[in-house]
């Protein structure tokens, strides 16, 4: 039966290809034709066709090197501090009562639901000079002037890693809540410690779970864009903490129209490669 209906995938496909066409392939390709003119102002209807300069010439760019390493220092840090201290608040919840750990669930979820434009103006309001965090926890410590460039990446990035936290904690959780209790006692019961039962046997059955909250976390780092643009605006100081997502936007604002296209190309390219990198190196498990 299923056989004689397979003509209906077509109709039902056609919104969604003609939807991704629109949206995605046409955009990409205008951007590579873009990618090949210098526009005067952003409404030029005559840009100067150029080839290949905007790819030198952004190559060239100091920013755009600052801002893929500025992205890869967070790639890494995402991994180890959002999704491991994630994975570590999973299983202490994990262990606790279940009435405590639907509250706690709640409370670590809820800075997802805060929108990120509104996390970054509370973030301004208390890490300048007369901010509570100033004034009466870091004492003038945590807040960076502008001359001081490598502490500012680090104070950019701090909500950055701090909201997803709860995101990656709440999947964990549902994650560890599939893995069978009998497992674990019967660990305990042969003697096993509390650390060995986590790493022989949660750890390996929640790989796969655990490995999706490190894809998402790794492709998330890569689009990064409203907190940071928030909290220090054009990359301050001095476009020191640009980021890949707010380095383009900040090409586009320059009118940098060509550059701009180009870079998005390239967006998109580095974005795939990670996936397929990240993918292929944190492998399914497949004896689950």
């Amino acid at each position: 039966m299923y056989n004689k209906k397979k003509y209906l995938i077509v109709p039902l496909l056609l919104p969604l290809l003609l939807v991704t066409a629109f949206f995605i392939f046409y955009p990409a390709v205008i951007n590579v034709y873009n990618g090949a003119f210098v526009f005067r102002h952003k409404l030029d209807d005559n840009p100067i066709f150029v080839g290949l300069k905007n790819v030198t010439d952004l190559l060239a760019d100091k920013v755009f090197w600052t801002a893929l390493k500025n992205t890869g220092i967070l790639v890494v840090l995402v991994i180890f501090v959002q999704v491991g201290l994630a994975l570590i608040l999973a299983l202490l919840v994990d262990n606790i009562n279940k009435k405590y750990a639907a509250f706690l669930r709640i409370i670590y979820f809820m800075p997802i639901v805060i929108s990120a434009t509104a996390i970054g103006t509370m973030y301004l309001l208390l890490i300048q000079p007369t901010g509570l965090f100033t004034k009466l926890v870091f004492k003038d410590v945590f807040y960076w002037l502008p001359t001081n460039n490598s502490r500012a990446l680090f104070v950019v990035m701090a909500p950055i890693l701090w909201q997803y936290i709860g995101f990656y904690f709440v999947i964990l959780l549902t994650g560890l809540s599939t893995i069978p209790e009998e497992y674990k006692e019967a660990a305990l019961i042969d003697g096993a410690s509390k650390m060995q039962v986590i790493r022989h046997i949660t750890i390996p059955m929640l790989w796969n779970v655990l490995r999706t909250c490190m894809v998402l976390a790794i492709t998330g780092a890569l689009k990064v864009f409203d907190l940071p643009h928030t909290i220090a605006v054009h990359g301050a100081p001095a476009q020191q903490t640009v980021f890949m997502g707010t380095y383009n936007y900040y090409l586009y604002s320059a009118t940098r129209l060509g550059q701009s296209a180009v870079y998005s190309v390239f967006i998109v390219l580095i974005g795939v490669l990670v996936s397929l990198l990240s993918n292929a190196v944190l492998r399914e498990n497949k004896d689950i």
